[in-house]
């Protein structure tokens, strides 16, 4: 009766958790797989329906046997589950502070708040690195980071010290993998100015994807601005898919033609709009929560240990 936190009471993201609810032709049974992460019906009513809830922590004695949480239970783990002394249902709603037993035991429910996001205009000739042994400024030193308020942030992807702009950061480590994942393609939006100008011919071979130096660079979107770049300088709007390194840098060298300045002013639907260099902007809770809704990711979550 006495509720104990598993040693495997973890967080891990909906997308990665493997354990499922499997529904009987009498009652409601659930495959245990330790503590998952699961979205709720609210932004922050902290209400669960129980066919969100679809991990519940191990016993210590499985846990012990078990060196991996991601492992297929059999159904030989399946348990009953009980919501405040009566028989739940898989759209049983879960509050926070109600009693969840399965198969006899207490089920310790623990909600995780909102993911937060920011987006930082990054300035020229800073490292986005948390330390740098030569001792150059990054990121992390810049004054609008210095806000004691601020939870502990780790940034999505990288731009090189000679780029600047959008940089996002994060205090949740799923959602900062998300971002990056080339499976999710969020479109980078660039400016970019090149001494040299681009053919048509190598317009269309960089929108149709390039090998340079046995690297394949995905198809990108470019379009070049007007009248911008002056007598030897052409500004261009570019559009990738995925992140690799120095990727706009290389792919103007290989068509002759050098970088000497690279904005980022978009990722996914977050723009620097009128954010002053160095500055740091916090993308709203509603944002963030319709941005997670797009990514299949939980606004929200819950998980539970014995």
């Amino acid at each position: 009766g006495r509720m104990t936190r598993a040693p495997c009471g973890r967080y891990f993201s909906a997308v990665s958790a493997r354990a499922t609810v499997h529904i009987g032709s009498s009652s409601p049974v659930v495959s245990s797989v330790g503590a998952a992460t699961l979205p709720s019906t609210g932004v922050r009513s902290g209400r669960f329906r129980l066919n969100d809830l679809i991990a519940v922590s191990i016993p210590r004695r499985l846990a012990r046997q078990k060196a991996s949480f991601r492992v297929r239970i059999s159904a030989s783990s399946a348990y009953r589950v009980v919501v405040n002394g009566t028989q739940a249902t898989p759209t049983t709603p879960v509050n926070d502070g109600d009693k969840v037993v399965v198969d006899g035991k207490p089920i310790a429910i623990e909600t995780k708040s909102l993911p937060r996001l920011f987006i930082l205009n990054k300035p020229l000739d800073v490292l986005v690195t948390a330390e740098d042994p030569q001792g150059r400024p990054t990121i992390y030193q810049l004054p609008s980071l210095q806000d004691k308020s601020l939870p502990r942030l780790m940034y999505v992807g990288r731009l090189d010290v000679n780029s600047e702009g959008l940089l996002l950061l994060t205090n949740d480590g799923p959602l900062a993998q998300k971002l990056m994942s080339p499976e999710t393609a969020l479109p980078r939006v660039y400016r970019v100015r090149v001494h040299g100008n681009l053919s048509d011919r190598q317009l269309t071979q960089i929108r149709k994807g390039v090998t340079v130096e046995g690297i394949r660079y995905r198809k990108a979107d470019i379009e070049q601005e007007e009248d911008l770049g002056g007598r030897t300088n052409s500004w261009y709007r570019l559009t990738l898919f995925e992140g690799k390194n120095r990727e706009i840098r290389k792919l103007m060298e290989h068509f002759g033609c050098k970088v000497n300045r690279l904005l980022r002013v978009s990722y996914g639907p977050f723009e620097t709009g009128s954010l002053d260099r160095g500055q740091l902007r916090e993308v709203s809770p509603r944002q963030v929560e319709a941005f997670l809704s797009t990514l299949d990711m939980p606004s929200h979550s819950v998980s539970a240990s014995d």
